[in-house]
């Protein structure tokens, strides 16, 4: 039952918070016991900030149209070409029948 309820409270919580969250959250650990600044509170808050920086100035320099949306779209393209040949197949062979009775 404790399993369940921790799977659930997790599941719950990676919803709720942003991604990579966690991540940082670990790195923020990590950094404050190797410094031990005197104001952790401060030392987090600039910690923070200073990573929402790098975050933004990455997502700068992201193309807008990456490899996966192009595959993505080629993908769509594809099937709605398979959607159109599936139907003009199955109303081919609707006439090939009616014509032939």
């Amino acid at each position: 039952m404790a399993t369940r309820q921790k799977t659930a409270d997790k599941a719950y919580w990676m919803h709720r918070l942003p991604q990579g969250f966690q991540y940082y959250m670990e790195k923020l650990a990590r950094t404050c016991i190797r410094v031990q600044p005197a104001d952790i509170y401060l030392f987090a808050a600039q910690f923070l900030e200073g990573k929402q920086t790098e975050r933004q100035e990455e997502l700068l320099h992201v193309p807008e149209v990456t490899y996966l949306r192009k595959l993505i779209a080629k993908k769509s393209v594809k099937s709605r070409s398979q959607q159109y040949m599936s139907k003009t197949q199955a109303f081919s062979k609707f006439y090939f029948h009616f014509l032939h009775k």
